[in-house]
């Protein structure tokens, strides 16, 4: 479908974004066959400050030398528009059979970032393009975050001062189980409000022949893991979603030896800070009753808090305005419930107004593999999209 555009300067940007496409997949691709996990993404932050460079387009890297912001050539003493995206890989072995699959061992981008950043490239290079023609018709600024994945990157950069002058702030999103052409958002909460906890249970160790002398900490574990999935669906209410997972259960080395103690490690998942206090001290309760049955010691403890991203209903509204415009209102989906993913550009919207919306990455006839699969790849076809929503989203956000 014909993009319907109203504006002609619109119309002449999306225009330079399409030329794009070639470079937006080689570098896609790329970063693909490159990746770096969090909080190591030099080379990934070198590879685009080279392109940047090639292009004379004004940009520093973060003094951590992981993460980079370019800006616009002109101020128009108007709005200052900031596009954002993550760079970091995941530690997973990419067991694709394609030419472009991870070259590094048990690294891959299998949340989408690399295409996050090549969109991001693209529209800004197009943003660039564009300025030269029409010299202060928006002011723009990119952000380029390193560690999305262990929910620092945004707060680096911010720290960093990316956010100051700042009137709204856009990012994207892929979404294997949207089709290519597909885009989805809602107003309001977009994500989950996600928290890493520890649970350490400290028991007392022995022989594997002589059980009765112990406190087994692997079957406090145990008993803890079964209670917590089998009471909290039934004893906390179900009005809105909610998630508690364990992902990590670490005891012992020796088949005949009861250790010492265990260490559970997961993540909390749900809406509204009322719901992750009701389950916190639920999964409290659990360990206190657990703790008492086998007189272990247990330990519960927060690691880290991410908040909600909660979009801006009116920049929203017109981001998806645009998007029924390139892509056809039929397109564009209106989630009814957030997502139980989390983000860490939700900590921009701390800092000025702005929203996020999901692009459809799905190979039409092709399976899907889902976010953090080893086989997860993408439609490279949704790749010129995204960054024409980008760039076009910045225009018609800095003009209206």
């Amino acid at each position: 479908m014909s993009p319907n555009l109203p504006h002609p300067l619109w119309k002449e940007l999306n225009s330079i974004v399409q030329k794009q496409e070639p470079e937006i997949r080689s570098l896609r691709r790329y970063l693909h066959q490159h990746p770096e996990p969090s909080n190591e993404e030099y080379e990934t932050t070198n590879k685009v400050a080279g392109i940047l460079k090639e292009e004379g387009i004004d940009h520093q890297i973060a003094p951590s030398g992981r993460g980079l912001v370019a800006n616009a050539a002109y101020q128009n003493g108007k709005k200052r528009i900031a596009l954002r995206a993550d760079m970091d890989a995941l530690r997973i072995q990419d067991e694709k059979k394609v030419d472009y699959r991870s070259t590094k061992a048990n690294l891959m981008h299998a949340c989408g970032h690399d295409a996050h950043t090549s969109m991001l490239v693209g529209a800004v290079k197009a943003l660039a393009e564009f300025e030269r023609r029409h010299p202060k018709v928006l002011t723009w600024r990119a952000i380029f975050q390193p560690a999305e994945e262990t929910a620092t990157g945004a707060l680096e950069m911010i720290g960093w001062g990316v956010m100051q002058d700042v009137d709204a702030v856009f990012g994207l999103h892929v979404d294997p189980f949207l089709s290519t052409g597909q885009v989805s958002s809602r107003p309001g909460p977009l994500s989950a409000i996600c928290e890493e906890f520890e649970i350490t249970i400290q028991g007392r160790g022995g022989h594997g022949a002589r059980p009765h002398q112990t406190i087994d900490p692997i079957a406090a574990g145990t008993q803890l893991v079964n209670q917590i999935y089998e009471q909290l669906p039934r004893q906390v209410e179900e009005p809105e979603p909610s998630v508690v997972s364990i992902g990590v259960f670490q005891a012992g080395i020796n088949s005949n030896v009861i250790p010492e103690s265990a260490k559970l490690r997961g993540t909390i998942r749900s809406i509204t800070e009322a719901r992750s206090a009701q389950i916190k001290d639920r999964i409290q309760e659990i360990a206190t009753n657990v703790e008492q049955a086998t007189g272990a010691t247990i330990v519960f403890e927060r690691r880290y808090h991410l908040p909600s991203v909660t979009n801006n209903p009116d920049l929203l509204e017109t981001w998806m305005n645009l998007a029924a415009q390139l892509c056809g209102e039929e397109q564009v989906i209106r989630m009814d419930r957030p997502t139980m993913g989390g983000e860490d550009f939700a900590y921009y919207l701390n800092h000025a107004p702005g929203c996020m919306l999901r692009l459809g990455v799905g190979k039409p006839g092709g399976p899907t593999r889902g976010l953090h699969s080893a086989h997860f790849d993408i439609d490279e076809n949704a790749l010129v999209l995204g960054s024409q929503l980008l760039a076009l989203c910045a225009l018609t956000t800095a003009t209206n």
